[in-house]
């Protein structure tokens, strides 16, 4: 329906615009049906980091220089690393112990 309403102003954009709202409209709506079964805590301070990352994003898209989306490409890869690096750490852990069982 978004992606409908929004081809005519933002042509192609609007298939990932409506993508986003989608997603967000299901990641609220799990949440809240989650919450009837199980006791979950999201850290707030993330996902507000998450939303001032996607926004800085998206206008140095349209800023259209090329060091800008260079600089901000880097910042993004340091990002993810540092939010992920309990993931990371877990995922070396378990090729070092498949490797050792080579």
């Amino acid at each position: 329906m978004v992606n409908l309403l929004l081809i005519n102003r933002i042509g192609i954009y609007a298939a990932s615009i409506s993508t986003i709202i989608a997603y967000l409209t299901m990641f609220i709506y799990r949440l809240i049906d989650s919450r009837k079964y199980v006791n979950l805590k999201l850290d707030k301070s993330i996902y507000f980091l998450l939303s001032v990352v996607f926004i800085l994003i998206f206008v140095m898209y349209y800023m259209k220089n090329i060091i800008l989306n260079i600089i901000m490409l880097v910042f993004v890869l340091i990002f993810t690393i540092l939010i992920n690096k309990n993931s990371f750490r877990s995922i070396i852990k378990i090729i070092k112990s498949k490797k050792e069982q080579i």
